[in-house]
């Protein structure tokens, strides 16, 4: 199985951008959706940014503008900036490297789904986990933040255990 992620993530792990200085990732929210809500959509953009980026971002600082959230995800050396829309489906994801801009663009399914899925549904027939509990939980606790943020409006620490 391949993503948009996946195409970047191994770019960024073989050194092929150079250095990492950032990126932009955009995916669609649906925080009023019958099936979910915040955190069932919210959890593939977070995903995403931890895939590419590292599991264990510092902190996040949201911004709402409409039906558009900008969330600032700070890592020890680098920040990203994740946009959840209301409205469609278009997932984006972009790298700021040494060497340039890179991007990939596409649907839903070109997202992580299959992935996932293959993960779990690999841990359920007796697999091997393939990460760690702490990875595996990673994206709640930063979904956690954006929360506290987007109520507080200041930059919140993301607290993980």
């Amino acid at each position: 199985y391949d993503s948009l992620v996946q195409h970047l993530k191994s770019a960024i792990e073989c050194g092929r951008y150079g250095k990492a200085y950032g990126g932009f990732l955009r995916a669609p929210l649906g925080a009023n959706e019958k099936y979910g809500g915040f955190f069932f959509y919210a959890q593939h953009l977070v995903q995403m940014a931890t895939t590419l980026f590292g599991w264990f971002p510092k902190s996040v600082k949201v911004y709402q503008n409409g039906d558009s959230y900008v969330c600032v995800l700070r890592y020890e050396d680098k920040d990203i900036v994740l946009n959840f829309v209301e409205g469609n489906n278009v997932y984006y994801a972009s790298v700021s490297a040494e060497k340039g801009v890179f991007e990939e663009s596409g649907k839903a399914s070109d997202a992580l789904y299959a992935i996932e899925f293959m993960e779990y549904y690999k841990v359920l027939t007796g697999g091997e986990q393939e990460r760690s509990y702490e990875e595996f939980f990673s994206p709640v606790y930063i979904m956690n933040a954006i929360v506290r943020s987007l109520e507080s409006g200041k930059e919140e620490k993301i607290i993980y255990g």
